[in-house]
């Protein structure tokens, strides 16, 4: 008995070991686009070393594109276009192959039909239907109940809470690098300067390449921004969001309610 708890044990510890290992691997985000004489946007989602992938690309000449991959198995658009024709193809089959045994049967002596009709279905009582109105217009919330609600929310620190979890998982998933190069014309200087100052201040790596003009209006380049997040950081920080003081006391109050 001894000897079958330590094996159990030792599985539940190697397996705990693993999820924690596939939980700390990065995953991995990349966004490109350009525009020249076309233009094109794509985005790559990767874990655990690209075993698991999406992307989504677009082209002006080509149109939409996207695909999956996961271990031993992918999916993707093309795929799954020449999946539907096929099976649009078949459809078609089956229903000219019924249409031509319909044609090859004999004709069935048709029958005839009674004059009688089905009774009409009764309406809803009148009353029924009133209340029923009356009630759910009695369940629909006014905006007193959702001023309340936002009150109390800032009141309990729910609002903070939620702030802060939103700043942590940004702060985690913020960009890790981004080029590219370019030439940006507007034809307006006061928007121009607004643009360039916000490139300089967000992504001084691409605004430092940037060919600015001031004689014509163009916008042409490609630009790569990427970056990475760990599941269980983000695991981490849903965690100390759910207990946290006023979200844990808020949602067993409502528990509580419910239960009853």
């Amino acid at each position: 008995m001894g000897t079958w708890l330590s094996g159990v044990g030792i599985f539940l510890l190697v397996l705990l070991s693993a999820v924690l290992f596939l939980l700390w691997l990065r995953v991995r985000y990349e966004f490109r686009c350009f525009r020249y004489d076309t233009a094109g946007a794509s985005f790559f989602v990767g874990w655990a070393g690209d075993l698991v992938a999406a992307e989504i690309r677009y082209h002006t000449g080509a149109g939409f594109y996207w695909r999956l991959k996961w271990p031993f198995g992918g999916l993707d658009s093309q795929r799954s276009r020449s999946e539907e024709q096929a099976a649009e193809g078949e459809a078609v089959e089956r229903q000219e192959k019924q249409a031509a045994d319909r044609d090859a049967a004999p004709a069935a002596p048709t029958e005839q039909r009674t004059s009688a009709q089905a009774p009409p279905k009764p309406e809803p009582d009148a009353v029924t239907a009133t209340t029923a109105e009356g009630e759910e217009a009695a369940e629909q919330p006014s905006l007193a109940d959702y001023l309340r609600l936002a009150a109390y929310a800032i009141r309990e620190g729910i609002i903070g809470s939620t702030i802060q979890y939103i700043c942590r998982v940004w702060g985690r998933m913020t960009p890790r690098y981004a080029r590219g190069e370019g030439r940006l014309g507007l034809g307006d200087p006061y928007a121009q300067g607004l643009l360039l100052g916000a490139l300089h201040a967000a992504l001084p790596q691409v605004a430092a390449r940037l060919q600015v003009t001031f004689t014509e209006e163009v916008a042409e380049g490609h630009l790569v921004i990427g970056g990475g997040v760990r599941p269980l950081m983000l695991c981490w920080d849903t965690l100390r969001f759910i207990t946290a003081a006023p979200v844990r006391k808020t949602g067993l109050y409502y528990w509580r309610q419910v239960r009853k």
